[in-house]
């Protein structure tokens, strides 16, 4: 099937009933195999209310294969990434930037590891997104010999749905691509590239589905909530577990509060981000996890299932400001059952310094400034965080207790 052959598969197959059933998935004949999540010391929470999934893909193109327990499946996200710009005068970090990511290497763990890749992989294309007449205008353009410190690093998924994919030009992001197959790293958030993999777990397999979504040309629209419903509705009956990311929000230190009704950068529109991402739940999404702010902001749950609104700066070498909460980060660990469920969850604190990557935070600030936002802007529905970064729905109550479909 055709890349826009499956684009109208998706837009049409939108009717509302899901069956109460769903078949086992088909295991494709390539295995990958990787280390399972390690355990996290999270009590589960309660189970959502049950929902049936929808029916497997026939043929992903992958499937990993889980170690640990059959019940588990785990993820492990990321925020914004970006290895090094030759742009940019000192924009590419020595010693092939194998220094950026080895202090958090061991965290990276999870059945499915996935960040937001900034920029395009290329060491020779020209910039197209700035014209000499623009001010405040970014690109970046990243050499092909970083692109495998993520493959190092233990990434099986990177989004491209966002406002530094197309820096290149439509070249620039044909090649990311090829090095990102190169590497055997899924890439997913152009139009037509949703990502479907298996997970073997145990005995059982589960079909897991990535949509990207954006506001940028040539993407999945979240300004266009009622086609983003049609497109996870429709994925939603090829999967097991469907998660959602995206880019969007508004910039900088006084992003850390998720705005109510649209959100602009400038006369950008940047998204109506708390409508939508009900809307994206309401369809069959079992997490929807953000980016682009640039900063961290607060987690609320919706129908039982997590909505992370922005994971700020992960690596972010040159280009990018760091000061006050910019350079701020976590790691986001979710635990879910194979029906998509949530099981468990925590925020592993880091920071980022300049011309750095990121480093272990032993002052949790990320924790602190989470919670902060959390209970500041989601009084009811927002997640419970521990101390330690723990994360919990909250408690059942009022409209909470509404069923998902």
């Amino acid at each position: 099937m055709t890349r826009w052959a499956f684009i109208g598969l998706l837009l049409a197959a939108c009717a509302p009933a899901r069956p109460s059933v769903a078949p086992s998935p088909v295991p494709t004949a390539s295995a990958i195999s990787r280390d399972a999540s390690r355990p996290l010391a999270v009590a589960p929470a309660a189970a959502a209310p049950d929902t049936s999934p929808g029916p497997a893909a026939s043929a992903p193109p992958r499937t990993y294969r889980r170690t640990g327990s059959a019940a588990v499946i785990g993820l492990t996200f990321t925020g914004d990434i970006n290895l090094g710009n030759s742009l940019q005068d000192d924009g590419v970090p020595p010693d092939s930037g194998r220094g950026l990511l080895a202090p958090v290497v061991p965290l990276l763990a999870g059945d499915l590891v996935i960040g937001n890749l900034e920029g395009a992989l290329s060491d020779t294309l020209p910039p197209v997104k700035c014209g000499p007449q623009e001010r405040h205008c970014y690109t970046f353009r990243t050499p092909l010999f970083l692109a495998a410190r993520l493959r190092d690093a233990g990434f099986t998924h990177l989004n491209l749905a966002n406002n530094h994919a197309l820096d290149l030009g439509p070249e620039g992001r044909a090649s990311t691509e090829r090095v990102l197959d190169s590497l055997d790293i899924t890439h997913y958030g152009p139009l037509g590239e949703i990502a479907f993999d298996t997970l073997q777990a145990g005995d059982s397999l589960r079909v897991v589905a990535l949509i990207g979504f954006t506001t940028y040309p040539g993407t999945y629209d979240l300004l266009d909530t009622l086609r983003s419903r049609a497109v996870v509705d429709s994925v939603r009956k090829l999967a097991d577990i469907v998660l959602v990311t995206f880019h969007g929000g508004t910039e900088g230190d006084r992003a850390i509060h998720t705005g109510t009704g649209m959100e602009r950068l400038g006369r950008e529109k940047r998204g109506d981000l708390r409508t939508w991402a009900h809307a994206m739940v309401d369809a069959g999404a079992d997490a929807v996890v953000g980016h682009g702010p640039h900063v961290l902001r607060g987690i609320e749950f919706w129908r039982g299932r997590p909505i992370v609104y922005s994971m700020g700066n992960f690596l972010t070498y040159r280009g990018f400001s760091l000061k006050g909460y910019k350079g701020i980060t976590a790691l986001l660990h979710l635990e879910l059952d194979p029906h998509g469920r949530f099981l468990a969850g925590r925020l592993i604190p880091l920071h980022q310094a300049l011309r750095q990557g990121p480093r272990p935070d032993p002052t949790d600030a990320a924790i602190s400034l989470v919670r902060r936002m959390t209970a500041q802007d989601f009084p009811r529905t927002g997640a419970v965080i521990a101390m330690d970064g723990a994360i919990f729905p909250p408690p059942i109550r009022g409209a909470a207790r509404r069923h998902r479909r």
